[in-house]
């Protein structure tokens, strides 16, 4: 999972963007054919700012280093 920040262009002091949990464990494996995996992303923003911003997964990956996968922006949520 990650998050990419529409604006402002960098993350505010006081907000928090981590998996929740409740999320299933672990979060980070294979999901098998017929499998099915919940995982929740907890958001608090506790700053002064509104924050607009785009969350989307990772598919397709199981080898290697996963930060080769994400582009310019794109920040990972653990």
């Amino acid at each position: 999972m990650y998050y990419y920040l529409v604006k402002p262009e960098s993350k505010p002091d006081n907000i928090t963007i981590n998996i929740s949990e409740d999320s299933e464990n672990p979060v980070e494996d294979v999901i098998k054919s017929s499998e099915n995996k919940i995982v929740t992303i907890k958001i608090d923003n506790e700053s002064e700012s509104n924050v607009d911003l785009i969350v989307g997964a990772l598919i397709g990956f199981e080898n290697g280093n996963i930060n080769d996968l994400v582009k310019n922006g794109e920040i990972l949520i653990k």
